[in-house]
Formats: structure tokens, sequence, C-alpha cells
């Protein structure tokens, strides 16, 4: 079949420089059916994610035409790493944490919306650097809705690599940030 593609209209999105941003969740998708299983693709991960794309709404690259996107933001929902060991999720809890989306403890069932997750020392009882929840600190279970993060402002620290395979300049995101978060370094 031959095919006629028209890219008058196609313009390649330039990388951003590497800074903070703020953006605003504005597509989330999971690889998630209605059951909670993994829709497993030939080449892709068998872990559970949500993909995210973020616009950026605030500095010098708001409302421009296209529109300054970052897409592709891929953040674990749980699985293992490649060598079997349970897949760390600091890119949820970032996540979560930063938006203040609307969220429950999977143990006491607590309203966590806005709260951080309380973060174990290793010299208070629990372990360190394990998340835990706030009000009855368990080892943290967080339940939310995907849906529930669309439309909402976020800060997002942007780093720029190169694209795979490519000599291009991509965005990647490394860290969602609170906004009264002392480290705002991207």
């Amino acid at each position: 079949m031959r095919i006629k593609a028209d890219f008058s209209d196609t313009v390649e999105q330039q990388a951003i420089p590497k800074d903070v941003y703020h953006a605003i969740i504005q597509k989330v998708e999971t690889n998630l059916d209605d059951q909670g299983n993994v829709i497993f693709r030939e080449g892709k991960t068998k872990n559970p994610m949500m993909t995210l794309t973020c616009q950026i709404d605030e500095g010098e690259y708001a409302n421009t035409s296209p529109p300054t996107k970052i897409g592709n933001i891929n953040v674990m929902l749980g699985g293992t790493t490649q060598k079997g060991a349970p897949m760390p999720l600091f890119m949820l809890a970032n996540l979560v944490e930063s938006t203040r989306c609307k969220a429950s403890c999977g143990s006491c069932s607590a309203d966590l919306t806005g709260k951080l997750m309380y973060r174990g020392t290793g010299k208070d009882g629990y372990e360190a650097g394990h998340y835990y929840c706030p009000e009855c600190k368990a080892k943290a279970i967080f339940e939310f809705d995907s849906d529930d993060l669309l439309g909402l402002p976020c800060r997002i620290a942007v780093d720029v690599e190169k694209a795979q395979g490519s000599d291009r300049d991509r965005n990647t995101v490394k860290k969602f940030l609170r906004e009264d978060a002392a480290d705002a370094s991207a």
C-alpha cells in the first residue's frame, strides 16, 4: 500500500533546559485492565505502570504554540526489577505527595490527601528509608484513582538526555516536587 503523509504542520518539540517547572497533568495512561491486571504487549514491561504527560504552565515555556509538554513520564506502580527485587516506587511516592491527589491508606483507610508519608530513620523503631502511613504507621499502601491526577498542578524536575539510538536531546522527569519542598534543584 502506498501512503502519502503531509508533514507541513508537524513541528518537532525541542528539549527545554534542565530546571524545575510548574506543570499541569494533562494525560494519564496505565497498562492495567479494569480488574487491575497488566496488559502485556511484546517488548513492553510486565510491571504495572502509569505514563503521564504534563504541560508546562508557568514561565517562558507556558502558553507556547504548540504547547510545551513533557510526555512519556513513566511511573512504576509495583512489580519487580530485572534482578527480581521489589520495584522501588520513589517516583510514585513523589507524585502522590507532590500533587496532593486524593488518596487513602490501604491498611487503616485514613484520608491521606495532601499528607506526607512518614519515612523511617532506623532510630525511631521503623526501618530506615521505608515509607509508612502517617496515621497508623503501617508500611505505606496508598490507594488512589489515576483519573484523579488529571488536571492537577505539579512541579517537575526536568533533565535533558539523548534519545535512545539518537543524537537528539529529549526531556525526562527525574522527580515530582512539592510546592513547599526546600530542595528545588533539578
